[in-house]
């Protein structure tokens, strides 16, 4: 097969077969073998890795096996992220760590590595522009196709990057003016409002903040405007319809009013404490294991908690070597704190930073279709990095996250009008 008819030429391509993988795997699980939910996550999440593992095998022999490196400071804090990971392995194994978990994050931390390559390749061999429209249009069409699954109830589950690039959707759809884009991709999400989660409703809020941060001050009325019209309507169809009534969404709807109307010193819901209990085993770990060592460093690949004395049943019930060996920690400020330590903390924290003053210039200027890649890169991965403050797996184990960072610095680096976008 010759070389050219291996490259992708336009960067929906990786996200698509990425997006493609979970979908089906999650069918799969579920009419299979009848794992659902949290149960099922595990596995997906392996799968979609192997899907991108073949797919940057297929990069890495376009490129000869000698990709070309980057440049720019997102190129650098990937890569001190990756002599940090040296650190990382070698604690992981002194202290012992889970062998399955320390594999499973070596793997992500170099994948991030990897796909931020790709990312950065695909931007400069691609051929076929990515407008604005093409754009609007593929994530109307993968949403429409989940929310027909979820109006037939058919348990297929939608993939979190693809609800991400549905808030960038809505919100480049604002900052191009092109209301009616806005109302329907408002629309094709509402069979699968009773899914969506706090994060994502979250991640969205903070987006629509960077763009009202950056609009003057009529701009900022206009939009405020519209988005309480929008909502009240979704708001009155998902009311009237009866989407969300018994839902885990109404459930976290509940709990987050009576957490807000609730006196001091009331309890907790249970999800909320079972986090700072997180929390406070992370903190006692990191407090007893070699300070100020594992301060910098954390506590290697690997780690997992206790929560075998959890109040939430489901936590140990999901886990998938039991409560005793639980890997996941839901707030991002206590995974970076125990993978990453306060180094590998900084250093996402400026990716972060970095892609969300992006947007912010970016949305400065006027909307135009040759910004729409490096938009959509940027706001990417803002909108992951909130999405994940409450769930940080999502951040960790993401195969778009290195992705995205690659297209945001190399479309950074190179005038866009200058060059071929994929």
């Amino acid at each position: 097969m010759s070389v050219h008819r291996l490259t992708p030429n336009s960067i929906i391509v990786f996200p698509a077969f990425c997006l493609t993988t979970a979908i089906l795997t999650s069918a799969m699980l579920t009419y299979g073998l009848g794992i659902v939910g949290f149960r099922a996550m595990p596995f997906v999440r392996l799968a979609v890795v192997a899907a991108a593992i073949v797919f940057v095998g297929v990069f890495l022999l376009q490129t000869r096996l000698k990709p070309r490196l980057a440049s720019g400071n997102l190129w650098r804090a990937v890569l001190a992220l990756q002599m940090l990971g040296l650190v990382y392995l070698v604690v992981g194994l002194l202290r012992e760590n889970s062998k399955l978990y320390l594999i499973t994050d070596l793997i992500y931390l170099l994948m991030f590595l990897l796909t931020f390559l790709l990312g950065a390749w695909c931007y400069r061999v691609g051929t076929v522009a990515l407008s604005y429209n093409k754009f609007i249009r593929v994530v109307i069409i993968l949403i429409g196709v989940t929310s027909f699954c979820w109006a037939f109830n058919l348990q297929v589950g939608t993939p979190p990057e693809l609800l991400i690039l549905w808030g960038c959707a809505l919100i480049i759809s604002m900052a191009h003016k092109k209301h009616s884009h806005t109302f329907f991709l408002l629309l094709a999400v509402i069979p699968q409002v009773a899914g969506v989660n706090r994060a994502l409703v979250f991640a969205v809020i903070g987006g629509l903040a960077i763009y009202l941060l950056s609009a003057p001050l009529l701009k900022k009325i206009k939009t405020i405007a519209l988005i309480a019209v929008f909502i009240t309507v979704v708001g009155a169809v998902v009311g009237v319809s009866g989407a969300i009534k018994g839902s885990s969404f109404e459930r976290r709807i509940d709990e987050s009013l009576s957490l807000l109307s609730s006196s001091q010193g009331a309890e907790l819901p249970i999800p909320l404490q079972q986090r700072f209990y997180e929390g406070d085993l992370v903190n006692h770990d990191v407090g007893r294991t070699l300070l100020p060592f594992s301060l910098l460093f954390g506590l290697g690949y690997g780690y997992t908690l206790d929560m075998t004395q959890s109040i939430d049943s489901s936590v140990i019930d999901s886990q998938l070597l039991g409560g005793q060996h639980t890997h996941n920690i839901h707030f991002l400020n206590y995974a970076l704190l125990a993978r990453f330590g306060l180094l590998g903390t900084l250093c996402f924290a400026f990716i972060f930073v970095t892609c969300a003053g992006r947007c912010f210039a970016l949305f400065k200027q006027a909307a135009m279709d040759r910004n729409t890649v490096e938009l959509l890169a940027n706001l990417f991965v803002v909108l992951l990095f909130l999405f994940s403050a409450p769930a940080s797996s999502f951040l960790f184990s993401s195969m778009l996250l290195g992705y995205f960072c690659g297209i945001a610095n190399e479309s950074r680096l190179v005038d866009s009008s200058s060059r071929f976008i994929c």
